[in-house]
């Protein structure tokens, strides 16, 4: 989930992409994304072209989801009592 230019692709020789969550407290974590890459030598330019916007994006989303599910539980846990 990174964001590159189609016609770059093939000038990569290895794209990583890692997440990890990270627990800070009993209702908290932190995600810790890193993108790792190896490209052609003989492409310079490509140096900083991956980015981590999408990894960033999809975070936020992850955040909401989870909010959304958590009062949801909360909730249900609640009526069925």
């Amino acid at each position: 989930m990174i964001a590159l230019e189609p016609s770059c692709l093939s000038h990569f020789l290895l794209v990583r992409t890692r997440l990890e969550i990270v627990e800070k407290g009993p209702s908290s974590s932190l995600i810790r994304s890193t993108v790792e890459y190896e490209f052609d030598d003989g492409r310079p330019e490509l140096d900083g072209a991956a980015s981590t916007a999408p990894l960033a994006a999809a975070a936020v989303r992850l955040v909401q989801y989870v909010n959304e599910h958590k009062s949801l539980a909360r909730a249900y846990t609640h009526c069925a009592l």
